[in-house]
C-alpha cells in the first residue's frame, strides 16, 4: 500500500524522545512508566551505531536514567550520574558516594546474564557519550548578584566557595553594585569531601583530578568575574581562580597550577 516503516532512529526522534521530555523525575514513578523507559533506553543501545552525531545533544537532554537508588523508580538525566565499577568505571566512585543512593546509573540496563567485557565496554561507551560521568563531575556556573540586595548579599556571603570571591570585598570594587560571575565548581557532595579530613577519600579524588587532568580539569582553573556600577555602559572584568581550584589548594596539593 505504499506505507514505509519507520527506521529505529525514526522511531528514536519522533517517539522515544518525545516520550522523555514529556515526563520528569517524578511522573514517571507517579505512571508506573520506569519499565518502559528502562526498554526505550535498551532499544536506543542497540541502535546507537547509526544515530546521526549531529542529533546527540537533544537526546543527551531528554533521556531518563534509571539510577541504583534503594527506593525503585527514581530516575536522573545523565548529568547528574556516575558511572560505576559495574560498567567498567576504574575511578572507584563508590568510595565516594554511598550505594543505592541514587548517585549511580542502575545495572538494570546489563540484563540478568553475565556479558562478556567488551559488551560492558560498549555500555560504559554509550552512557559517557550520552553524559554520564565517568570522574568527578565539574561544571562551569553562571550567576549575576546585585549587592544592592541584602539577600543576595546574605546568600552570597554564605557561600562555601566565599574565599574565591573575596574579590568582592576589594577596595577597587566594592562600591559597584552589580556582578557576574562564570566560575567551574565541583558536586557539592565532592566539595564536602575536599573540606573534610577524609585522607583516603581525598586521595582518590587527588586521583581522579590527576588521571583526567589534560582531558577534562585542566580547562576549569579560572574564575571570570565582571562588574560595574549601574551607571556604567561597560563591565571591568579580571580573572582569579576558580572555586575548584581554590578548593585544591586549600587540600595542599602541589603548587603546580
Amino acid at each position: 500500500m505504499g506505507l514505509k516503516e519507520p527506521n529505529p532512529i525514526e522511531i528514536i526522534e519522533n517517539h522515544i524522545i518525545n516520550e522523555f521530555e514529556k515526563e520528569n523525575d517524578t511522573s514517571i514513578k507517579e505512571k508506573g512508566i520506569a519499565s518502559k523507559f528502562i526498554a526505550y533506553l535498551i532499544f536506543i543501545k542497540e541502535n546507537f551505531n547509526s544515530y546521526p552525531l549531529g542529533k546527540i545533544e537533544r537526546l543527551q537532554k531528554a533521556v531518563w536514567i534509571k539510577t541504583d537508588n534503594y527506593d525503585d523508580g527514581i530516575f536522573k538525566r545523565t548529568s547528574d550520574l556516575y558511572l560505576s565499577s559495574k560498567y567498567g568505571n576504574r575511578c572507584k566512585l563508590e568510595s565516594l558516594f554511598e550505594t543505592g543512593s541514587g548517585a549511580f546509573v542502575s545495572d538494570c540496563y546489563l540484563g540478568s546474564v553475565e556479558l562478556a567485557d567488551e559488551q560492558i565496554e560498549e555500555w560504559k561507551g554509550f552512557f559517557i557519550t550520552l553524559g554520564v560521568n565517568e570522574s568527578v563531575k565539574i561544571k562551569l556556573e553562571n550567576f549575576k548578584l546585585n549587592l544592592n540586595n541584602s539577600d543576595q548579599k546574605n546568600y552570597f556571603d554564605n557561600l562555601n566557595r566565599v574565599c574565591s570571591y573575596q574579590l568582592i570585598v576589594d577596595e577597587r570594587c566594592v562600591s559597584n553594585k552589580i556582578h557576574e560571575f562564570s566560575d567551574w565548581v565541583l558536586d557539592p557532595k565532592i566539595e564536602e569531601i575536599m573540606i573534610s579530613k577524609d585522607l583516603a577519600k581525598i586521595s582518590l579524588l587527588l586521583k581522579i583530578f590527576d588521571d583526567f587532568w589534560d582531558e577534562k580539569y585542566k580547562k576549569c582553573k579560572e574564575m571570570n568575574h565582571k562588574y560595574k556600577r549601574y551607571s556604567q555602559k561597560y563591565y571591568r572584568s579580571h580573572v582569579v581562580s576558580s572555586s575548584f581550584i581554590h578548593l585544591l589548594k586549600q587540600i595542599n596539593v602541589p603548587k603546580i597550577f
